[in-house]
Formats: structure tokens, sequence, C-alpha cells
């Protein structure tokens, strides 16, 4: 982006809402901060399309750290590192769910799950 930093959107498929209900959702997701999620810096809602925009986080996504090069030439995770993945998406998921009964993610698969360090 213009201001020198990267950013990642994300197309939402399947996602079936009104715009209000869609923004709302999403400028509540927003106003969310925790080490364990990603900040959210946009959206887009189009009838046919809804995109949200966050920070880049350049190690990818666990989906792609266990997949990747179909397991050729890759270093497995050892059992402290998955741990440590999964600890933080618990406590991720746990931090959605206080906001009340409404507020969840609604995807959880290893793809949506992004790698800091």
């Amino acid at each position: 982006m213009e201001m020198g930093f990267s950013v990642a959107v994300k197309r939402l498929k399947d996602v079936v809402s009104t715009e209000k209900e869609f923004r709302e959702k999403i400028e509540e997701v927003g106003k969310m901060i925790h080490e364990n999620l990603v900040p959210l810096r946009g959206y887009s809602f189009r009838r046919d399309e809804k995109l949200i925009v966050y920070d880049y986080m350049p190690m990818g996504s666990l989906s792609a750290l266990l997949h990747s090069n179909n397991g050729a030439g890759r270093t497995l995770l050892s059992w402290e590192t998955r741990s440590s993945i999964a600890l933080g998406a618990a406590r991720g998921i746990a931090y959605l769910h206080s906001h009340g009964q409404t507020t969840s993610h609604g995807n959880i698969k290893s793809s949506n799950i992004l790698l800091m360090e």
C-alpha cells in the first residue's frame, strides 16, 4: 500500500447476509484487538462479492506450512511448535467467543490460521 505496509485481501465465499448485517459484524470484529487475531483494516460489500482486508502475514497460513511442496523438502513441525500454534488459535477463538453468543469465527480451518512468527 502507499503507506508502506502490505495487506491481504480475502474473498468471502458463500457468505449470505444483508449489507447491514455484514457491516455490523465486520465492524464489531474490526474493533477487537488481541495478540492472536490479525487486525482487520477494511472491507467491501457488494451483493455478489464480499471482501475483507487485513494485515499481510509473511509466514502465511498453517495450511501452506503443512502442505506446501507436497511434502518434498519440507521441515516437519515439532510437537512444541504444533502445540504453540494450536494454543494461539484456541486463544484467538476464545477471545472472539467471549464477546457474546453472536460473535464467532464461522470458518475455522488451517487456511484461516495465519502464522506470525
